[in-house]
């Protein structure tokens, strides 16, 4: 495992983060200084789709990133522990950024900026598992 791997999984993972922020920038803008919401919805259904959302993110983020490292674990040389560590990951950040993203278009559409500070939790969320050689190589056995 080499320092360049890690550095570009950390690159993917800052860009990831960065979206999510930069998208939730954006819709804090169109909110206040733009005229509001996007349409007239009532924000009860996304108080409902928000929360499901991020349990489900969470939950999928957590069981497959332990059965795809259990199948890691299972190989024999490193580099195929470092690939089925990036699958890994990327499945983790994906099922975690999906939440971010429902809670800012529901922002966005309903003009609840609560909305929005759970998307900025997400965020943050997402900031801290943050991908080291420390941390790859606890989770790797290596």
């Amino acid at each position: 495992m080499t320092s360049s791997k890690i550095k570009s999984l950390q690159t993917i993972h800052l860009a990831v983060a960065g979206s999510l922020l930069f998208f939730g920038a954006v819709v804090y803008y169109l909110l206040n200084y733009d005229g509001g919401a996007i349409t007239d919805l009532s924000p009860d259904i996304f108080r409902r789709i928000v929360p499901i959302t991020i349990i489900l993110g969470m939950t999928a983020a957590y069981y497959f990133k332990k059965t795809m490292l259990r199948t890691a674990l299972a190989q024999k040389n490193d580099e195929s522990k470092w690939a089925a560590y990036q699958k890994a990951f990327m499945v983790e950040l994906a099922c975690l950024e999906i939440p971010g993203l429902v809670s800012i278009v529901a922002a966005l559409l309903t003009g609840e900026t609560n909305f929005l500070l759970i998307g900025i939790a997400l965020i943050a969320v997402i900031l801290f598992r943050r991908p080291t050689e420390r941390k790859v190589r606890l989770e790797l056995g290596v």
